[in-house]
């Protein structure tokens, strides 16, 4: 939740004022995350520790895009666009996938590591997939039946 709100925060805060010197929040959201991140992954905490730091670095590399001191690569701007079914399956995904790992035997980090970045690749093209095929139709349809309110 706290990740959805520092996300929509930075929306709100890039859409109304110019960000100063955005280069300076990436380097201090580094900083941020590196002072505070967990020694273990799995530890909750982490959404607290790593979270403000994220935020400033998004902060900082959206304001730089704005004022056209970085140019996305296409790729990225696809991904972005499908990021929110990436971020609705992508954990489940990964913990149920995990979980049978070990339950299968698989208890080697390397093994693991290795079958959830080919599955961090896959569910991004599952995202894309459901974003073009299902979001995007949706929201076309809905700015037709009500475009004064859909965007």
């Amino acid at each position: 939740m706290l990740e959805f709100a520092v996300g929509a925060g930075v929306s709100a805060l890039i859409r109304r004022f110019r960000v100063p010197f955005p280069w300076v929040w990436v380097g201090a959201g580094v900083l941020i995350g590196w002072l505070f991140c967990p020694e273990k992954p799995w530890d909750l905490n982490r959404v607290w520790s790593l979270g403000p730091g994220a935020g400033l670095i998004l902060l900082g590399v959206t304001g730089a895009e704005a004022q056209n001191r970085l140019r996305v690569p296409g790729w990225l701007v696809t991904l972005g666009d499908a990021s929110y079914p990436l971020y609705l399956i992508h954990f489940p995904l990964v913990v149920l996938c995990n979980k049978l790992l070990i339950l299968g035997g698989a208890t080697s980090v390397s093994i693991r590591c290795t079958v959830d970045l080919i599955l961090v690749v896959v569910l991004c093209w599952i995202s894309t997939a459901i974003h073009r095929y299902a979001e995007l139709p949706v929201m076309q349809w809905a700015r037709y039946v009500s475009p004064d309110r859909v965007r």
